[in-house]
């Protein structure tokens, strides 16, 4: 069993354009080809695993939020289509500041 440790840059989601989530997407697929046992998330609900299939996830939540932009005209539109998709994610309030950063 390897051991990994690594530091992780956060990066701002202000941004109305989409580098943000390139940049974010590129950054899990680093953390991914690190191998890692085990995958602490910074926000999650208390209780599920330390997975490394926490990246795919996230990789999968922000390939959805970046369709919606494209499909929904509005920040309320944008809200509501994600949370239909992922119902469970743990703080609707950051879904809600990155819609309104999107779509003003």
């Amino acid at each position: 069993m390897a051991e990994v440790s690594a530091s992780i840059v956060a990066v701002p989601n202000s941004s109305r354009t989409a580098k943000p989530a390139g940049v974010r997407k590129e950054a899990l697929g680093v953390l991914a080809g690190l191998g890692a046992d085990h995958v602490v998330a910074g926000h999650k609900r208390p209780g599920r695993p330390d997975s490394p299939g926490i990246l795919a996830e996230t990789r999968a939540y922000l390939d959805d939020f970046e369709d919606r932009v494209a499909r929904t005209a509005s920040t309320e539109e944008l809200y509501r289509a994600m949370l239909e998709l992922h119902p469970d994610r743990v703080n609707p309030g950051a879904l809600w500041g990155s819609a309104r950063s999107v779509k003003g």
